[in-house]
């Protein structure tokens, strides 16, 4: 089981990985970056910059280009859904993790 930093690095390494296929290049950022880092603005901060890239990456997608393929089989639009599908998957988890450490998701909140 990962610890609640490791998830959200795993989260941040994956939206770059995600993005960088959509654009179809590599990301300015190294993708392993996230994975060393510990302190809790830090890890932050590197989440808020991979969804930053992913949203940027995603509106680059067009009627024209949604179908090329980037990555064998893999189009952009394709890793487009895969990031989506990931963060939804990963948010589960984190959902998960606030709830048996006695806190309600955000989400879950009455307002």
């Amino acid at each position: 089981m990962r610890t609640l930093g490791s998830l959200l690095t795993h989260i941040a390494q994956a939206n770059y990985n995600y993005a960088a296929g959509i654009i179809g290049t590599k990301s300015d950022v190294d993708i392993a970056a996230p994975g060393a880092l510990k302190g809790r603005d830090e890890i932050v901060a590197a989440v808020a910059k991979s969804f930053e890239f992913t949203h940027a990456a995603i509106s680059t997608l067009t009627t024209k280009n949604a179908f090329e393929s980037v990555r064998g089989p893999m189009t952009r639009i394709s890793m487009a859904g895969g990031v989506v599908v990931h963060v939804a998957d990963e948010y589960g988890q984190l959902v998960e993790y606030l709830r048996m450490n006695g806190m309600v998701p955000p989400a879950s909140e009455k307002k």
